[in-house]
């Protein structure tokens, strides 16, 4: 005699415990790196069996460009993504989304969980010019370096010059530009270089 088990419970992913390691920007130095994407699985009743994929994929307008399996023990499992993959098949400065799906022994398919993040692979260029009496710095960057809505500190400049100068404030001009006031211990016409 032979027993039927009705499953029609579909899985679940935990989506309030599934974060992207790299956030809502991949920046250069992320894609590079790689990283890991741990993934939890709800429970009972939606237990899905040991060894069952979750399946990941990155994409594009809907087109998928990478995807990443990896199989289920005790309701979790990692992805893990080599270092310089990202940065060799995403493109800069593209919106993308990531897909979440995982299949049960019994064939029912998770909803779709899907995070969403943007590439900014491009490395900010910065130039400086300095007035004529070496009281101020003008500080351009080829693009806005702040998504995160965070601003230039003095602490985030290095003085190469700082047992002459020293930084006394920092004013934003602009997104991409700030000027850089200095306090200056003589009257010597020194080259001054400037770090972020």
């Amino acid at each position: 005699i032979g027993v039927i088990i009705k499953d029609t419970n579909s899985p679940q992913i935990n989506s309030s415990n599934l974060f992207l390691p790299w956030g809502g920007i991949l920046n250069r130095s992320e894609a590079i790196a790689g990283g890991s994407i741990n993934i939890s699985l709800n429970d009972i009743p939606y237990h899905v069996e040991d060894g069952q994929s979750v399946t990941v994929k990155i994409r594009k307008n809907n087109i998928t460009v990478v995807t990443y399996m990896a199989n289920v023990l005790n309701n979790m499992t990692t992805i893990n993504i080599p270092s310089n993959e990202l940065l060799n098949k995403l493109e800069d400065n593209i919106d993308y989304n990531i897909t979440f799906d995982v299949l049960d022994n019994a064939g029912n398919n998770s909803d779709t969980i899907t995070k969403y993040f943007k590439t900014d692979f491009t490395l900010p260029v910065m130039s400086v010019l300095i007035n004529d009496i070496n009281t101020e710095l003008t500080v351009n960057f080829s693009k806005n370096v702040f998504n995160n809505g965070s601003d230039l500190l003095i602490s985030d400049f290095i003085l190469s010059m700082n047992d002459i100068y020293t930084i006394s404030s920092i004013q934003k001009l602009l997104d991409s530009q700030y000027k850089i006031h200095l306090n200056s211990t003589n009257n010597l016409s020194e080259s001054i270089t400037l770090v972020l």
